[in-house]
């Protein structure tokens, strides 16, 4: 193998291995709520600068998501909320904002409406959403929820607020939280789907296609390997010819 070869091989397989993470981290989440399928991609550049070295190098890329919806699984629960060509618009720890489509929401002791790992859900003015405790909730299909407040007397549904559904960003760059959180990229703001509708009573899965997914494992691993066998063969290579050297001189 030429130092060309060589190190493109190198390079080469860092990206395979990148590959096989996100690989892996999707057929994990096959089974998770609200899960979004990473994608990963390499760029095949030749090295540059006065001493630059033979070869390209194939550079990982940001790793990106699929915006693709997952199958609507009804639960009948009235705070899992499924939201279709859209998103949930929730409040970080660090006080920043981030999307997700896992919808299973429940009340915190302090009334604030929140996703099962306790991140508030904000509503159209990006404000946590506080609920008395209800009867009888009902989100309608534009996120408006409503419900009677518990021993009302006068038993009338009160309108308490309106979920900030939000639109997938142009280009679908999210930039990946942990879990089923996705922040955007930079100083991009988050905007207001025009067509999204709410749909209570059902949590959307994952959209890992497992199949498609185990089929990229099989890929990523078989070049992985290939790689590595050159890689190793170059540098038995190195070694057998220093070898002679020695010998000889």
């Amino acid at each position: 193998m030429t130092t060309s070869s060589l190190f493109t091989a190198m390079a080469g397989l860092e990206a395979a291995s990148s590959e096989l993470e996100t690989v892996s981290e999707n057929v994990g989440n096959t089974n998770t709520i609200g899960y979004v399928a990473a994608e990963a991609a390499a760029l095949a550049l030749p090295y540059t600068g006065e001493d630059s070295l033979p070869g390209a190098d194939a550079t990982p890329l940001d790793e990106g998501t699929d915006p693709t919806e997952g199958p609507m699984q009804r639960t009948g629960a009235p705070l899992d909320l499924a939201v279709s060509r859209g998103w949930l618009l929730v409040q970080t720890p660090e006080g920043g904002v981030a999307l997700t489509r896992n919808g299973a929401l429940r009340q915190g002791a302090d009334g604030v409406l929140e996703t099962g790992s306790g991140d508030p859900v904000l509503d159209v003015n990006q404000l946590p959403i506080s609920l008395p405790a209800l009867n009888d909730v009902q989100v309608s299909s534009n996120g408006t929820i409503s419900g009677i407040p518990a021993n009302s007397e006068s038993q009338q549904t009160t309108v308490y607020a309106t979920l900030y559904l939000a639109a997938t960003p142009q280009g679908s760059r999210l930039v990946p939280l942990g879990g089923t959180l996705y922040g955007l990229q930079g100083d991009v703001q988050p905007t207001q789907a025009a067509n999204a509708s709410v749909m209570q009573g059902y949590l959307e899965g994952s959209n890992v296609n497992p199949v498609q997914s185990m089929v990229e494992m099989i890929s990523g691993t078989h070049s992985f390997q290939l790689l590595s066998q050159l890689v190793a063969g170059s540098s038995s290579a190195d070694q057998s010819l220093n070898q002679v050297l020695a010998t000889t001189s």
